[in-house]
């Protein structure tokens, strides 16, 4: 094996980037970098193949105009995440390594969702791309945060305010049929 080897990406990596369908990397770099993550530099093709053929995240990457794609793999409760930026028209794979899969659900702010069967969402896309992600995602504004107590009042008032609601269009509909059933035997005397 050489210290550099080239990966197909997904379509979807593929357009996110708008380069070739295919990514350079220099495994023995990134091992390297990680050694704590992978077993040897085999772990590490393995690993950035799983993430770069079927990707279930794209989102943006720190690091300006590259992207960061994430999948859970196939080694129990781990997924790995890659990053790539496309380089005068070459894919440069720059960024690989293996977390523990809680880690999966904090990378929120997808560009591209691909649906695999492994996926268990239950935001749609769209929700998901209006949430922060990263370190922004346990930052909250002061406006953001509301005690329970407040939360449960309003709730409490807005249940409140459906009931009378609806009372009131039951008491319409009451009174309105009430006017028909006098109208329909002839007694109505506002009529």
């Amino acid at each position: 094996m050489s210290d550099l080897e080239i990966f197909k990406l997904g379509i979807s990596l593929a357009q996110a980037l708008q380069g070739e369908e295919e990514a350079i990397a220099d495994i023995k770099k990134l091992y390297d970098k990680h050694p704590e993550m992978f077993k040897n530099l085999q772990d590490v093709v393995k690993t950035i193949q799983e993430v770069a053929s079927e990707p279930e995240k794209i989102t943006k990457a720190h690091r300006s105009g590259a992207i960061l794609a994430a999948k859970r793999l196939v080694e129990p409760d781990k997924m790995g995440e890659i990053a790539v930026e496309n380089d005068n028209g070459t894919n440069v794979i720059f960024h690989a390594n293996k977390k523990r899969e809680k880690e999966f659900d904090r990378i929120k702010n997808s560009l591209v969702e691909t649906p695999t069967p492994s996926t268990h969402r239950d935001l749609p896309t769209g929700e998901l791309m209006d949430k922060p992600s990263g370190a922004n995602a346990l930052s909250a504004t002061s406006k953001d945060i509301i005690s329970n107590s407040q939360a449960e009042s309003q709730g409490a008032n807005s249940k409140q305010a459906k009931i009378k609601a609806l009372q009131d269009e039951v008491k319409k509909i009451s009174e309105k049929n009430k006017k028909k059933d006098l109208n329909d035997k002839g007694l109505d005397r506002n009529g």
